[in-house]
């Protein structure tokens, strides 16, 4: 159980502790955190997607189930392989499926495109994961 807070901080983590792609830089979509442009090195940028709320848990007014939509958008240097993107995609779904701490109930992802902006490649996924999320309390205890 986690809150809507934390849960991205937490995808990205377990992410850049586990899912075996190395020398690839894990940042939050939310707050902005720029990627450097052009860019050096594979970026993932985690965020959330979208949210279906289901029915708290009994007697948890503070929890409820759900549905969450993580984006995961990968991005490669220009200077390399654009299928680097399709490789790095599918090394995350797979760990998510199979070796994750997470609920996933669907993985899907487009098509690459080129972005001048960033200079880099860049393949956007959307992974369902089903989870149950608590209230966040803030630090005056609200």
């Amino acid at each position: 159980m986690e809150s809507l807070l934390n849960l991205v901080q937490t995808v990205c983590d377990e992410l850049k502790t586990n899912s075996g792609v190395a020398s690839t830089s894990f940042i939050k979509k939310y707050p902005g955190v720029t990627k450097s442009a052009p860019l050096a090195s594979p970026v993932v940028s985690v965020g959330i997607a979208g949210l279906e709320v289901g029915e708290s848990q009994l007697g948890g007014a503070d929890e409820k189930k759900a549905r969450v939509k993580i984006e995961l958008l990968v991005c490669i240097p220009f200077f390399g392989n654009s299928s680097e993107c399709s490789r790095i995609m599918q090394k995350l779904f797979e760990y998510l499926l199979f070796s994750s701490t997470f609920d996933i109930a669907k993985c899907s992802f487009g098509d690459i495109s080129a972005k001048r902006e960033t200079g880099a490649y860049e393949l956007k996924g959307i992974v369902e994961l089903s989870t149950t999320l608590t209230k966040a309390v803030s630090a005056n205890g609200n």
